[in-house]
């Protein structure tokens, strides 16, 4: 299936992109809320260009990255001290800030100030950044970019960079979900770690009357729909075309992720506090058996200072959970961007640089969060194994979940995320069933995507 935009991450004061490095570091990296542009944006026709500026090989090249990737525009610095650079902090539209919007709307109007290239930590940029009013990527293949580079990414990695089928921009880290465990709970309670839906399912059951307290997960979080909706593939935000999404609650593959949660939810074996809330480090911290949460979780939410803090080997990482059906599929929580500004008088500097940063093995090898670049993927691996700080090698697991985040997720430019929270879980924790929420945030989600200019199929 051809991949279109889908909504950068709405997540409040969260972390992404953090994970254990060699000697189990957290390091953060933010996550960030929706940029969303305006209706009229939304609705003009995706255009992405070669540079139509012209070529200075004097001109210095102006990199806007954030504090956690500042040290890598720094590293590319140090490793190329003929290339004449500038390095300004932003905050990469962390934590709902639209600043690149509001500043590239400025240096359109002005028609200069643009900056060569840009690091974003929202994963759906493009769905704003493309159109006719922003007209702000470069190309990147027709620049240059070799299509060995692209073919060196994980599987569905470009995908938010992917218009037109045109490469855009270059994705910086994965945050594909998988299978979280406690090794030591699940040894003194006597349970195998569940492979499918079906048997987490089951497993929630069993737990709830034998061990009731402890937990197998959260809905609370507003990224839910990327945990237990999106590797269901349940169509709530499938991406059919340009502007065009499909939105059905009431599809199969989304009742029965409802089905399987509600029981759960009501025998409290799924949490609806979020995973970074002081209430659930106070209460739920140490009655975790399992969470399917992203890969950056080690680091953001195990490791040592974090939130549910665990000794070294006791966490186990699994692969995703799969349906019976044969629906293989996972969620993704993040990710960041590199792009390239078609305004730009150094094509072959600023291309150099993208290039780089995503696929240097020395850069991305000590890199926060999980390299989308296939090669430096192995590099960060063998640091994070070195580190022994989980029960199993999560070399395998972490490899296969990179490559199967499913398509069909949509990147938008309106989020799902403030609907997951505002809908569902303000619902669950007012008494409310799931099976109650879904319409009102199906509701919720069709409007906010005419509000865009995007065609929805029911």
């Amino acid at each position: 299936m051809k991949r279109y935009h889908r909504a950068s991450l709405a997540m409040a004061g969260k972390h992404t992109g953090r994970t254990i490095a060699a000697g189990v570091t957290a390091i953060a990296a933010a996550l960030s809320f929706a940029a969303c542009a305006s209706p009229a944006a939304n609705k003009q026709t995706a255009t992405t260009s070669t540079s139509a500026a012209t070529q200075d090989p004097n001109a210095v090249l102006t990199v806007w990255v954030d504090s956690t990737r500042q040290p890598m525009a720094e590293a590319y610095q140090k490793a190329h001290p003929d290339v004449k650079m500038k390095i300004e902090t932003y905050d990469g539209n962390a934590n709902g800030a639209t600043t690149l919007q509001t500043k590239i709307s400025l240096f359109n109007r002005s028609n200069s100030g643009w900056p060569d290239v840009v690091f974003s930590t929202q994963v759906a940029e493009m769905s704003w950044l493309t159109s006719k009013q922003y007209d702000f990527p470069l190309d990147l293949q027709a620049a240059g970019l070799s299509q060995e580079t692209i073919d060196g990414f994980a599987k569905g990695a470009l995908a938010p960079c992917t218009v037109d089928g045109k490469t855009v921009c270059l994705r910086n880290d994965m945050a594909m979900n998988v299978t979280w465990y406690d090794t030591k709970l699940f040894k003194q309670f006597g349970y195998t770690v569940p492979t499918t839906w079906e048997e987490y399912g089951e497993l929630g059951k069993k737990l709830g009357t034998e061990h009731p307290g402890y937990i197998i997960g959260t809905v609370g979080d507003s990224w839910g729909g990327d945990s237990y909706l999106w590797p269901s593939q349940c169509p709530v935000n499938q991406a059919v075309g340009p502007m065009h999404v499909k939105i059905n609650g009431t599809d199969p593959k989304c009742t029965r992720v409802v089905e399987m949660l509600d029981p759960l939810i009501k025998n409290k074996t799924i949490s609806t506090d979020t995973v970074f809330s002081s209430s659930f480090a106070k209460k739920q911290a140490d009655k975790v058996l399992m969470l399917v949460g992203p890969n950056w979780y080690g680091g953001a939410l195990f490791a040592k200072g974090a939130g549910i803090e665990k000794p070294a080997g006791e966490i186990g990482v699994g692969k995703p959970l799969v349906w019976a059906d044969g629906t293989d599929t996972t969620g993704n929580v993040g990710g960041g961007l590199w792009i390239v500004s078609k305004h730009t008088q150094s094509t072959k500097n600023a291309l150099d640089f993208v290039t780089w940063v995503t696929t240097n093995e020395d850069n991305q090898g000590s890199a926060p969060g999980y390299p989308a670049y296939a090669p430096a993927a192995k590099v960060w691996l063998s640091k994070l194994l070195a580190s022994k700080f989980y029960a199993n090698d999560p070399t395998e697991v972490f490899t296969a979940a990179a490559g199967s985040v499913w398509d069909g997720w949509a990147y938008t430019s309106y989020s799902t995320y403030t609907p997951w929270t505002d809908k569902v879980v303000n619902k669950l924790n007012s008494g409310g069933s799931l099976a109650d929420a879904m319409p009102v945030f199906t509701t919720e989600l069709t409007n906010k995507a005419k509000a865009a200019g995007y065609t929805v199929d029911q």
